[in-house]
Parts: C-alpha cells; structure tokens; sequence
C-alpha cells in the first residue's frame, strides 16, 4: 500500500511540473535535480541512519516507498518550486509556488509516517517544516546560481 501511494505521489509531482507554463532552462533543470538530489539522500541518510532521528521500515515495499519518496518525489517538488519561483512574475506567484510546495512536502512526509514507513524517534513537526524550509531555501539560491551561470554562458558564446 505505502508503494501505491507514493507512485501516486510522483505522478502528481510529475504532472504538476510538467504543467508549469514556465520553466528554466533544460540544463539548470537537469543540474538542480542532481544537486537537490544529493542534498535530499545526505539529509535522509544522516537524519535517519546516522543520528536516528527517525527509523526507516526496512520491509522492501516501504523501503521502496522511502527511497522513491526521497529520490523522486522530494526533488521533483525542489524543482518545480525553483521552477515555479524563479519564474513567477509577482510576489503572489512566488508565495504560493512557496507555499504549495511546503504544503505538498510536509503531506507527503506525514503520510509516510501516517503508513508506518517512518517513525520518529527524536524528531517532530518544528524540526520537519524547519527542514524543508531549510532545503527550500537552499534550492532556490542553487537555482538562481546556475540560471546565472547559464545565462552568462548563453552571452558569452552568442547563442
């Protein structure tokens, strides 16, 4: 069941991303998605394994369901939030692009908790929205970086 609903998960991830009517370009996309990715499973795996804020069913459909969780799901939303964000044209768009995404994050984290697939142990919901909010920031300033890389390689070869 946990597997079933994080493959439904993704599918809304993956539907709302592609539905934005603005994207950055492909090459930031792709290298934002690695970034994010990497800096999702170093947190999944020093919260969980490491300092045991939180334990991980280790039966293989919730594991499953934990590792798609953190290595589609969570940097999908990453993405299309930097997406949404840094295209927005009004502080209305980039609140809720913002407040979306923390929403869709903290649901999806919960519901895993809600089907066993996590527990906590040393963790609570101050410390997950702080976390996100933390992962949030730090995808937006990544995506802003590499849009101006991008754009003063894009000036510099004249293409």
């Amino acid at each position: 069941m946990p597997l079933v609903v994080v493959l439904l998960q993704m599918w809304v991830v993956i539907h709302g991303l592609a539905s934005l009517p603005d994207k950055l370009p492909l090459k930031v996309n792709v290298l934002l998605y690695m970034a994010v990715a990497v800096i999702d499973i170093n947190k999944f795996t020093l919260l969980s394994f490491t300092y045991k804020f939180y334990t991980v069913d280790t039966k293989v459909p919730e594991f499953l369901a934990a590792v798609l969780h953190r290595d589609v799901t969570f940097s999908l939303v990453m993405l299309a939030f930097a997406n949404a964000f840094l295209t927005a044209g009004t502080r209305r768009g980039k609140a809720i692009a913002a407040i979306a995404a923390f929403s869709y994050l903290l649901a999806t984290g919960y519901s895993l908790r809600w089907m066993g697939v996590i527990r906590d142990v040393r963790w609570n919901f101050l410390l997950e929205c702080a976390t996100i909010a933390a992962i949030m920031g730090a995808t937006v300033l990544l995506a802003a970086g590499l849009l101006k890389i991008w754009e003063k390689e894009k000036g510099e070869l004249g293409s």
